[in-house]
């Protein structure tokens, strides 16, 4: 090599004497930008030095440009693999619940349980898996989900049909229905005299109870009732008003969790087969402010509440609180006319040792009632 172009490599310049006569030469003419590249002789007009300049450029932008698809298809590939795992964890928990054991339904009565388990065995294997599959059929078809037996279908009306009667004057095809209610509930000492009164009178009820009462040593009155027809439903966990309605104002969080808390410990006692889905507000829904949310909440979920449109006064301030049984028929009947008398009526009574007067008065109530042509119905 001479001197020359030696010198000229160390400072950097590359010889391109012979770029025009190699046709195999690939250069973009300035007037093609962005267009494909073109196998042509380097032009009168251009110099060795700027032509390969412009080669440069124009290799630097397909570089990125191949780059940038890389890139993408690099993320496409990303995202599809991550679709694909996530489908493929999904089925796998999916199968899995779809696997599991199935929660065995709430006894329908704990009398035949407990005599099926005392009764030697004295049918043939083929009867006994008949009567059994006989009897899980009626159990599940009553108590998924429901709040009484299925004997009790026949009186048990939806809770937001009952509010329309109440309130808008929508009749139900029964005619003259009357609700018994009974609030605060479980006392261990006074609810079974309840209980005792109700079948005596041969009317159901629907229960408003506390959640924190909800205990395995309740569970025998709590059968009793599922037993004898009546309604259970749900009355706050703990009956706090200042957690459930701080300033008088609803706070949703709060109610919301003492609903879920009370449904846990029923479940708790009773099975995971049984659930409420009725649920009055301590105080009742009339006496506090800002209860839309939640009610949204509770529409969502499928929750009905109620409060009441006629009441024996066993809880009003002792001012006004009827002191004999004729003084709370007589608010009975007040309070009935106040509503314009509708044909369907809920009636507030209250569960625990302070309420005797209403458990004693309860004959003539229920006498007053039918004398006025109602039958009895629970809330479902």
């Amino acid at each position: 090599m001479d001197d020359n172009k030696k010198d000229k490599r160390q400072e950097g310049w590359h010889d391109l004497s012979d770029y025009e006569q190699n046709e195999r030469q690939v250069v973009h003419h300035p007037e093609q930008k962005g267009s494909a590249p073109h196998r042509r002789r380097l032009p009168d007009d251009k110099t060795p030095e700027q032509a390969m300049r412009y080669r440069s450029a124009e290799r630097a932008k397909r570089n990125r440009a191949r780059r940038e698809r890389q890139m993408i298809g690099i993320v496409i590939l990303t995202l599809l693999v991550l679709f694909l795992a996530f489908y493929l964890i999904r089925s796998l928990f999916t199968g899995n619940d779809d696997n599991q054991v199935q929660p065995v339904p709430l006894p329908v009565t704990s009398d035949s349980a407990e005599a099926s388990q005392s009764a030697a065995p004295a049918e043939t294997t083929a009867a006994a898996e008949t009567s059994a599959s006989t009897e899980a059929a009626s159990v599940a078809a009553g108590a998924n989900g429901e709040n009484h037996s299925p004997a009790a279908d026949k009186y048990a009306y939806d809770t937001d049909q009952v509010k329309a009667a109440m309130y808008d004057g929508e009749a139900l095809p029964e005619g003259k229905v009357a609700f018994l209610t009974f609030d605060d509930g479980i006392d261990p000492d006074t609810t079974p005299l309840l209980l005792d009164k109700l079948k005596e009178l041969d009317v159901p009820a629907t229960f408003f109870m506390v959640g924190s009462t909800f205990k395995e040593s309740n569970k025998e009155i709590l059968e009793r009732m599922w037993d004898e027809g009546h309604a259970l439903a749900f009355h706050s966990y703990d009956h706090d008003y200042d957690t459930l309605y701080p300033d008088r104002h609803g706070d949703t969080d709060a109610i919301l969790e003492e609903y879920e808390k009370s449904k846990a410990a029923l479940q708790e006692v009773l099975g995971p087969e049984a659930n409420s889905k009725v649920w009055r507000y301590p105080g009742g829904k009339m006496s506090w402010k800002d209860l839309d949310e939640a009610n949204e909440r509770f529409a969502e979920m499928g929750v009905k509440w109620i409060d009441w449109n006629c009441m024996t006064g066993d809880a009003e301030p002792k001012s006004r609180r009827p002191t004999t049984t004729q003084g709370q028929v007589d608010m009975i009947y007040e309070s009935w006319a106040e509503w314009g008398k509708p044909d369907v009526i809920t009636i507030l009574m209250h569960d625990g040792s302070t309420k005797e007067l209403t458990r004693d008065s309860l004959d003539e109530v229920v006498a007053a009632l039918k004398d006025e042509g109602f039958t009895f119905g629970i809330l479902k």
